[in-house]
């Protein structure tokens, strides 16, 4: 009898938790050797040990490098518009950013929040202070 890969597949679930004595009278029953389910779960195990394991789709790579690239082009862009938002709020002028020049306390704190809420929408604190015309080393005085 020619056994399809379905019979073969409820053969060998249907032996799985049976005791020897009850094995036996399974494989009398169904016209089978012992051999045969051992040589089926050989083969369901072989198989299971050895296909071929889910390739990377090119079309997931490309997906994952748009995924990166619009996230880096939304920091960019938090970045721009915190930067426009400072500009904006920028109306000290304190002169070109020069080694020894002294700073007023309250426009260092003025400037200091300035910065720190661009900071917070996404902006580089280096690129702040040079938008508002300060150097990084006043801010940490």
């Amino acid at each position: 009898m020619k056994w399809t890969a379905e019979a073969k597949l409820k053969a060998l679930v249907e032996t799985a938790g049976l005791a020897e004595n009850e094995l036996g009278l399974y494989l009398r029953r169904e016209g089978l050797y012992s051999h045969q389910i051992m040589a089926w779960r050989a083969e369901v195990i072989e198989y299971f040990e050895t296909r071929p394991k889910c390739a990377k789709n090119a079309r997931d790579e490309t997906i994952r490098q748009l995924e990166r690239e619009i996230l880096r082009k939304d920091k960019a862009l938090a970045e721009a518009s915190a930067l426009l938002i400072l500009q904006k709020k920028v109306e000290l002028d304190l002169g070109e950013p020069t080694r020894g020049r002294k700073v007023t306390l309250s426009d260092r704190r003025q400037v200091l929040a300035l910065v720190a809420e661009a900071v917070g929408c996404g902006s580089r604190q280096r690129t702040a202070c040079e938008m508002v015309g300060v150097a990084e080393r006043t801010l940490q005085r």
